[in-house]
């Protein structure tokens, strides 16, 4: 059986946005307010443009390492790349017994979620933050149907 790529996904940018509403706002808000009355007082903003800046830094960063990993399913596996070559994980879809989707808090409102995979009976996988799931979860469980069934057929 020749393997085609069905889709193909990447874990999702809006994730940033939902981890930045985590953070306890009202401890950011009392250091921002403590360092400017400091810098006010003091003439020194050294302590603001600080925690301003993790938070410019950090933001492209993440964004950046989270493009790095794709998510790939054809009719025969399921792959997940992480940047280098040498570093790739495959799943086959006759191993899969069962998909499920799972959302954190604001997931579903920016379109970002979880793909939970069961797989040989006992073991689970989880693709985290990944852009549409449900599209992804719906391709894996119509492929690994396919798959067992050309098993099937194949053996049978």
């Amino acid at each position: 059986m020749e393997e085609k790529l069905i889709i193909e996904t990447k874990k999702s940018g809006r994730l940033i946005i939902g981890d930045y509403l985590k953070i306890p706002w009202i401890f950011l808000v009392f250091l921002l307010v403590y360092f400017a009355y400091f810098g006010l007082v003091n003439d020194n903003f050294l302590g603001l443009i600080s925690i301003l800046g993790i938070f410019i830094v950090s933001a492209p960063i993440k964004y950046f390492m989270l493009k790095v990993k794709t998510f790939t399913l054809t009719n025969y596996r399921m792959i997940i790349k992480t940047g280098k070559a040498d570093n790739t994980k495959s799943l086959e879809l006759t191993r899969v017994d069962y998909v499920g989707l799972e959302y954190p808090k604001l997931g579903k409102k920016l379109g970002y979620g979880h793909v939970v995979v069961k797989y040989d009976r006992d073991k689970e996988v989880m693709y985290k933050n990944l852009i549409d799931p449900y599209d992804f979860a719906k391709e894996i469980t119509e492929a690994m149907r396919y798959a067992k069934a050309a098993q099937l057929k194949n053996h049978g």
